[in-house]
């Protein structure tokens, strides 16, 4: 009782501070809640920046998670919300001249831990193992991965990784002796795309995950790196990367003498990409060539650097001559290595990108809110099936057609008893059979609605909840267990679809 009373008080008191503002004058309060059990979070440190300027104005969370800030003139702004063991929030706020918004509700979601041991063959434990948390995301035909934290084993070969953001986690854990190298991720494999991951709910703990390191590997790949005439060998980095891109099991050297000879030692058997690069006259030289390693040496090695792609491209829209051209951004990622390359057009939506490594890639447009990639052809190829092939060179000129024609979907998000769900994730992902891959991803607000505008017409299946894993959305098995709650919907050039979802429950999720 004590708490409503002390939070109508500060209601009151600054609804009353607000009228005493002069009229330039801006604020907006409310509380801070954990989305998991709805307590109020004291202690917490909100900051609102003025994105147009450099004011910013902080404050503190009280007892009852409460708090009030007051800016000195209106503009757009970014609330900053953070605490430790809790996932950091960022809204954008347009306020105006005078106006005080009262009554805003946050929700952060608590961090999660992931905890377990590592052991030998013999059940021992092992201390000193780097044990990493590692998350996939798809930007193309094959995952990526990037590692979110990290621990240490110690001397009884537990480890316990916090910190942790809610979502689909890989483990795997790296081990260097005097016998060699060696590395596993969870379960029981030495490959990242045969690894089994693990959800971390807010707030969750996982335990048990035990990694088994069994073998130790001292093999070798042993070569020579050419160059083109006037340019030296010497310092070049050889690397051996995982074909998987995991980010475990990679091997890398330079070369230290001006025959280009390499020795690339401490790997376990597996598929590897083998990547130089080198820079002259400001030219990227450049190769990639796959390789696998089995169970003995591999000798006599030739890599030979070659030029660069040099890709030109325009971007085009009908209907409007104020598109914002250099808005656009054009990504490249290399099905083979992985590698990237991106730019930007030019105003006048000119297209040139410089020193890529000839490879196959797939393609990846970003354009501004309200738009969508219509189609990308690079002479009768349509890459955005295909992927763009600068192997051998280019085949002619990137030609991209923005639309403006798209859809727009207005809805909003309840629970089973219909109740407004604030904080929601919300993805759109399309139906491949109708078209290229496509995804737009958002959140409810405060009062449980979202919009998402610029949808390339076509079929797509909408999933929302508090703790979707929207990376997962790539996996086949996540979207085997998710994919009963999805909701079907059809776009339209310029259609306008009025939807209300409800959203897929907790216990509906895939969890371990």
């Amino acid at each position: 009782m004590r708490r409503f009373w002390a939070l109508g008080l500060f209601l009151a008191i600054a609804a009353w501070a607000a009228d005493e503002l002069p009229r330039t004058s801006c604020s907006v309060s409310g509380s801070v809640l954990n989305a998991g059990t709805s307590e109020p979070l004291k202690k917490l440190q909100l900051t609102l920046s003025n994105t147009a300027s450099e004011s910013s104005y902080a404050a503190i969370t009280d007892e009852a998670g409460t708090f009030c800030l007051v800016a000195a003139e209106a503009g757009t702004y970014e609330l900053v919300i953070q605490k430790r063991g809790f996932v950091q929030t960022g809204q954008t706020l347009t306020l105006s001249a005078g106006q005080t918004t009262t009554g805003r509700i946050v929700r952060l979601a608590p961090q999660g831990v992931i905890t377990g041991r590592v052991i030998d063959r013999e059940g021992d434990p092992i201390p000193g193992v780097t044990v990493q948390a590692i998350q996939s995301y798809s930007t193309g035909v094959r995952e990526r991965y990037s590692v979110s934290g990290t621990s240490t084993t110690n001397d009884l070969g537990d480890y316990r990784i916090y910190g942790l953001n809610p979502g689909r986690y890989y483990v795997g854990g790296a081990y260097r002796s005097e016998l060699g190298y060696a590395a596993v991720y969870f379960p029981n494999t030495q490959e990242a795309s045969h690894a089994v991951p693990v959800d971390v709910l807010s707030g969750g703990e996982v335990v048990g995950l035990n990694l088994r390191v069994s073998e130790i590997h001292a093999l070798k790949i042993r070569g020579t790196v050419h160059s083109v005439s006037d340019l030296s060998v010497n310092g070049i980095t050889i690397v051996a990367a995982p074909c998987d891109a995991g980010p475990l099991n990679r091997a890398t050297t330079t070369v230290q003498k001006s025959d280009g000879a390499f020795e690339l030692h401490d790997l376990s058997p597996g598929c590897y990409i083998l990547a130089a690069d080198s820079f002259g006259g400001g030219i990227r030289y450049s190769v990639r060539i796959p390789i696998t390693v089995a169970d003995q040496n591999i000798e006599d090695v030739k890599l030979s650097l070659v030029r660069p792609v040099q890709m030109t491209g325009r971007v085009r829209i009908e209907g409007t001559t104020e598109f914002p051209f250099r808005q656009v951004v054009v990504n490249l990622e290399a099905r083979l290595s992985k590698l990237s390359a991106s730019g930007a057009p030019s105003q006048d939506g000119n297209l040139l990108l410089n020193n890529i490594v000839p490879e196959i890639y797939e393609l990846n447009v970003i354009v501004p809110d309200g738009y969508y990639l219509k189609s990308a052809k690079c002479g009768e190829a349509d890459v955005l099936r295909s992927g763009l092939d600068l192997s051998h060179g280019s085949n002619g000129p990137l030609e991209l057609e923005i639309g403006a024609d798209g859809g727009r979907i207005e809805g909003s998000v309840t629970d089973g008893e219909d109740r407004p769900i604030d904080g929601a994730r919300v993805a759109l992902i399309a139906d491949v059979r109708s078209g290229p891959s496509r995804e737009k991803v958002t959140v409810t607000d405060a009062k449980g609605a979202f919009t998402i505008s610029g949808i390339a017409p076509g079929d797509y299946k909408l999933y929302t909840s508090r703790n979707l894993v929207v990376s997962a959305l790539h996996d086949p098995v996540y979207v085997r267990q998710v994919g009963p709650h999805a909701k079907f919907v059809s776009i339209h050039e310029h259609g306008v679809e009025h939807l209300q979802v409800r959203a897929i429950a907790t216990e509906a999720l895939p969890s371990r």
